[in-house]
């Protein structure tokens, strides 16, 4: 009897500890579950990102081409991607690809940065606190391209490419105000647009093409001098530029004794203040060597005697004043604002007049050639006003002086040297472009090509991606549907399947 109460008591006292037992184990299967989540999820988190990422659009929106696999596997320098982003968070579309160019070569880093707080990076990338936000600037050892984010992006509107003059279009199109210069456009002709028809991402074309350029052992390119509170390039221009496969990058005379031997055009924008001698020296220098030189300037300019030495080589010189047009059918709202003639022949300009590519030319000055030229240089005239045209002197006197040159070519047949001069600032000023058109953006881009050799990416052509295609639209009927889905049917199953389990463990 002693026994079977013994028995009992003990397999009571098991019986009731059994629970307990079972408790425990179930807590340590739940950790270890979980130990092991934390360590899958530090180890996928060690992964390259792009290793992870899965393109499920239609049109590859996050998948680089083949052209750019086969040349970045190919690059075999150190070459960094700065992003421009203050919150160190890049934009999903922005993201993918880079990480698409990380695991492709371990040569290529991407990093993040703060521009307008980083002043270091400031002094190593002048220029870049006023870049827009998702920027990007690629950096080898040789040197850098900067990539603003308007340029990783353009908008088209079925039809514009053809109401447009093909400069227009393409300058117009990375305009932030695009839309509404071309509906403004359109209006003009009692014609309307709705919307956009394509937003396009060219991210892929202009990073691979940034990296093209900046491991390239030599490139023959445009400088820009700087030193002299010098006009900047707007961003229409810039992007202008940029299209035509015409790459430049700045320079600081006051920085250098000699220019690089790279050099294959010295472009001078309108400075606030005279150069040097030294300065005007070493640019002569390299003009008689047969540089070339596009000089682009205002009414300010024409005081400046150092600047003037540098025209003088070739044989010409400013004119004082603001020109003012007689003829009222050549210029535009006011007589500052001329609409030369333009020269049908010249190689500069015969295309443009062939197409009727008009300019205007705000605040102008006159630009003279000398009655005997130096030996071997040939002066053309490109833009003239009509013979009515005036100048007004900072008195306020007017002087007649007839048809003027305000752009002008020349060149030494002997040393090759070409100098395009056009006597406008203001005509390549962004607001003046989007109110008149890209046409003065087209003359000096075939200027720059006339008198330069322009670089040439080796990299293949690249599509860009359009971001109005290849998108999944879910209705709202889909959301509700896929929200009582996942927010009420798999919760309740999954509770459903828990209670089942337990009480059949219970019946046990």
């Amino acid at each position: 009897m002693n026994n079977q109460q013994n028995t009992s008591l003990k397999d009571r006292l098991l019986g009731a500890d059994r629970p307990s037992r079972d408790a425990v184990r179930t807590t340590l299967i739940l950790a270890a579950l979980l130990a092991v989540l934390i360590v899958v999820n530090l180890l996928v988190g060690l992964v390259p990102k792009g290793v992870t990422l899965v393109d499920v659009t239609d049109n590859d929106q996050f998948t680089v081409s083949a052209t750019t696999k086969d040349f970045v596997k190919k690059v075999k320098e150190d070459v960094t991607i700065y992003v421009l982003c203050p919150t160190d968070v890049m934009t999903p579309t922005l993201d993918a690809l880079l990480a698409r160019y990380q695991m492709l070569n371990s040569h290529i880093h991407v990093k993040t940065v703060d521009a307008l707080h980083d002043t270091e990076f400031q002094k190593k990338f002048s220029g870049a606190e006023s870049m827009s936000d998702y920027s990007i600037i690629v950096e080898s050892a040789r040197r850098y391209r900067m990539i603003d984010s308007s340029n990783m992006y353009y908008y088209i509107i079925e039809g514009l490419d053809a109401t447009f003059t093909p400069q227009e279009y393409y300058s117009f199109r990375y305009s932030d105000s695009y839309v509404q210069i071309a509906t403004a456009y359109y209006q003009q002709y009692g014609l309307y647009i709705d919307d956009v028809t394509h937003y396009c991402f060219r991210a892929e074309e202009a990073v691979s093409e940034a990296i093209d350029y900046v491991t390239a052992e030599s490139i023959p390119h445009t400088y820009v001098a700087k030193g002299h509170n010098e006009k900047t390039f707007g961003k229409t221009l810039t992007n202008f530029l940029s299209q035509v496969s015409l790459v430049y990058e700045d320079i600081n005379l006051r920085d250098v004794t000699t220019l690089p031997s790279d050099m294959s055009t010295l472009v001078i924008y309108a400075p606030a203040t005279d150069f040097t001698e030294s300065e005007a020296d070493m640019v002569i220098s390299y003009l008689s060597k047969g540089g070339n030189v596009l000089l682009i300037t205002s009414p300010e300019n024409a005081t400046m005697p150092n600047l003037a030495r540098i025209a003088a080589v070739m044989g010409l010189s400013p004119m004082a004043g603001v020109i003012h047009e007689g003829n009222a059918n050549r210029y535009v709202d006011v007589p500052t604002a001329l609409n030369p003639d333009i020269n049908a022949k010249h190689t500069i300009t015969s295309s443009g007049v062939s197409n009727k590519y008009t300019v205007v030319c705000p605040n102008s000055h006159g630009i003279s050639a000398a009655a005997t030229l130096p030996a071997n240089v040939t002066v053309t005239a490109l833009f003239t006003t009509s013979d009515a045209a005036y100048v007004v002197a900072g008195d306020g006197k007017e002087t007649d002086i007839g048809a003027t040159a305000i752009a002008v070519a020349a060149q030494n047949s002997e040393t090759g040297a070409k100098l395009t001069w056009f006597a406008s600032a203001e005509a390549f000023e962004d607001a003046l472009v989007e109110k008149n058109g890209g046409n003065s953006l087209y003359y000096m881009a075939m200027a720059l090509y006339w008198q330069s050799k322009s670089y040439t990416p080796v990299v293949g052509d690249i599509a860009s991606v359009d971001l109005t295609e290849g998108l999944l639209e879910v209705n709202d009927f889909s959301v509700i549907l896929l929200g009582a889905i996942f927010v009420l049917l798999i919760p309740a199953a999954c509770l459903a399947i828990g209670l089942s389990i337990r009480a059949r463990r219970k019946r046990r």
